[in-house]
């Protein structure tokens, strides 16, 4: 499977958890630095593999529209796109 397919198949999933109505944790909203840098610190303690767990604690609200057209993915700790989000987890 392509990088591209991946990607493809990896939106799908989060879209089908949040059209399943996983509920994220969008509150409260990170104010400062110091608040934002808790989150990540929590996302990378996490396995690499727990997506779901991800997505809670980022706070993902919604995708954009459906599948295969999935604009952009909310979170609370600012990240507009997978790739943000992909990025903040995995480093």
């Amino acid at each position: 499977m392509s990088a591209n397919g991946k990607d493809e198949a990896l939106l799908k999933i989060i879209a089908d958890m949040m059209s399943a109505g996983l509920e994220t944790q969008t509150e409260p909203f990170p104010e400062t630095e110091k608040e934002f840098g808790q989150i990540l610190v929590e996302l990378r303690q996490l396995d690499s593999d727990d997506l779901k767990s991800k997505l809670v604690i980022s706070g993902f609200v919604g995708v954009g529209a459906i599948y295969p057209n999935l604009p952009f993915l909310l979170n609370r700790t600012g990240g507009a796109g997978f790739g943000e989000f992909d990025a903040s987890v995995n480093s």
